[in-house]
């Protein structure tokens, strides 16, 4: 016996609120697969979701610090999916606005850091820097 339409329009309501709750609780797990295998670019210890997280980030082996986003609802007005980025440990407090657009993607950067913290990946390629960095 096939459902009524009643019943049709109830189940598809169901699918669809399901769907919808997935989308909004993903865990920030799933953020794990962003990164290439082997680029050498790891996010550790993931917490929150995907819209609302953190994560230990690892470059090279190496801890850059706490990895902080959240959600820019604005940006998907403008046609982006936009994050607030922070990045913060000994040495560096970065804050940066990311907008992912299905042709590109742009990023911009202010804060500061220690030039030890980006001489542990520039001294593989013979810089070394000295000072405090700023982004504005």
């Amino acid at each position: 016996c096939w459902p009524t339409e009643a019943m049709a329009r109830t189940l598809l309501a169901v699918i669809l609120l399901a769907l919808g709750f997935a989308v909004l609780f993903a865990p920030a797990a799933l953020l794990r697969h962003v990164a290439p295998p082997g680029g050498g670019v790891e996010l550790a210890g993931l917490s929150g979701t995907v819209w609302r997280g953190h994560a230990d980030l690892v470059i090279g082996g190496r801890s850059a610090g706490r990895l902080a986003w959240r959600l820019a609802p604005v940006t998907i007005l403008q046609g982006a999916l936009g994050y607030h980025l922070a990045l913060t440990g000994p040495g560096q407090d970065l804050s940066a606005a990311l907008a992912i657009r299905p042709t590109r993607m742009g990023m911009t950067v202010d804060g500061a850091a220690d030039s030890a913290f980006v001489n542990q990946w520039l001294g593989a390629y013979d810089i070394i820097l000295s000072g405090r960095l700023t982004f504005e």
